[in-house]
């Protein structure tokens, strides 16, 4: 039997290098024969790893029920086989899908609980890290960027002693720290963080491994909050390219890509290519987390946007209001993310010339708004109270703190746009 498992042993070491290489269809098809032979042997280490491993493989070709559900075989069998180590991973593997990957949030925290008893019983710091990885990703997804930050911060610093500072899983740390800067408005740090995750994954991978295109589009993201449209869009279309080589076009990870991507056209004035890229995303993302999902809300505001440019008003509006009633539905009437929402639906009632409509929509968005947002809801909201005759001064004031914050963050596109309309609107 020792034999047998040994042999076995090194087909699994095959399988696993063929995940670490980004050969999803060819890991699958070897671990599904591999799988079968495992299984009758009755050794439960090994089978716990071979199930862990073919997890890891279906995750990223958007099978992500298939993945759920081998990293539950894959719990019981470390366990069986009393290797707490994978066990701990695999329960890692299992909140990353729902928390991550199906921005299930709140059900993965609250199978977090038994991921850090897990962690706890392993006594690993790399153990540590992936659930720090997992967590961090799942707060991203419920917009809590400081509990993001601190758990990817945490999970590089590991990775950085256990596995050195150029390993793959320390600049997947890097790239996720990146995100959670993001989030809180950092921009600047956050694009010089995925410039250096990008720069150590091609030197370690290589430039055509498939997640690199994870830190070009978080990169991509990076440059677009910065202002810097063309180069946001160089960045998502790489990114894309990568993934739909390795994975195909139908890859549910691209429904991100394709959404940063629509943006950065509709902000270049090319709303047709923008629309195309975001209908791609929004049934992508249907497609992934089901129609039902607050987390449409993204593609449907920007398609909204892009249909807003082509003079598409009345498809705008269908789009903003679905997002609105998804959000509200899942999210509650005070959630952070109910701002751009409103603020797409303002915009809308603005370009039909209706400023008194647009008023009540974003004195509800501006107390909600997040810092990236915010100065984009002051503008918006300096015009309707100026269009409509209202408070003037506060108009001034509105796009003045807007100004400023462009002007500090180094976005050139909207300070250009803040101060125009300043220069337009004199104080009397």
């Amino acid at each position: 039997m020792r034999a047998r498992v040994e042999a076995l042993e090194a087909q699994a070491d095959r399988l696993e290098a063929l995940y670490e290489a980004g050969e999803y269809p060819e890991g699958l098809a070897l671990g599904e024969a591999l799988l079968r032979e495992v299984e009758p042997v009755g050794h439960a280490p090994l089978h716990a790893r071979v199930l862990f491993i073919m997890a890891e493989l279906r995750e990223p070709t958007g099978d992500y029920e298939g993945a759920k559900a081998l990293a539950r075989q894959a719990i019981v069998a470390a366990a069986q086989g009393k290797d707490t180590r994978l066990g701990a991973r695999a329960w890692s593997q299992l909140l990353f899908v729902i928390g991550a990957r199906q921005a299930r949030g709140e059900e993965a925290l609250a199978l977090s609980l038994a991921l850090e008893a897990a962690v706890e019983l392993a006594d690993d710091p790399v153990v540590r890290s992936d659930a720090d990885n997992t967590l961090g990703l799942t707060f991203v997804n419920l917009d809590r960027f400081e509990e993001a930050r601190q758990r990817h911060a945490r999970a590089l610093a590991l990775r950085e002693r256990a596995l050195g500072p150029e390993h793959p899983y320390t600049t997947l740390s890097l790239g996720n720290l990146g995100r959670a800067l993001q989030g809180l408005g950092r921009y600047e740090e956050a694009r010089q963080t995925h410039e250096r995750a990008l720069a150590l994954r091609e030197k370690v991978l290589g430039p055509e491994h498939p997640t690199n295109a994870f830190s070009l589009n978080y990169l991509g993201a990076a440059l677009a909050g910065l202002g810097r449209y063309e180069e946001a869009k160089d960045a998502y279309e790489r990114a894309l390219a990568l993934r739909e080589r390795a994975v195909g076009p139908g890859d549910p990870v691209t429904h991100g890509i394709l959404t940063g991507l629509g943006g950065a056209l509709a902000a270049l004035g090319r709303p047709d290519e923008a629309r195309e890229a975001l209908e791609r995303a929004l049934a992508l993302r249907e497609q992934t987390l089901g129609p039902e999902s607050p987390h449409l809300a993204l593609a449907l505001n920007g398609l909204g946007r892009a249909l807003r440019d082509l003079g598409r008003f009345e498809a705008a509006r269908l789009h903003h209001e679905r997002a609105l009633a998804l959000q509200e539905q899942a999210l509650g009437p005070q959630h952070p993310g109910l701002a751009a929402t409103l603020l797409g639906l303002a915009e809308l009632e603005l370009a039909l010339g209706r400023p008194t409509q647009a008023l009540p929509l974003l004195e509800r968005a501006l107390p909600l708004a997040p810092v990236e947002e915010r100065a984009n809801v002051q503008l918006a909201l300096a015009r309707a109270l100026w269009e409509s005759q209202q408070d003037r001064a506060r108009a001034r004031s509105l796009a003045t703190a807007a100004e400023a914050y462009w002007r500090e963050l180094g976005h050139a596109p909207n300070l250009a746009r803040a101060a125009l309309w300043l220069a337009t609107h004199p104080a009397s």
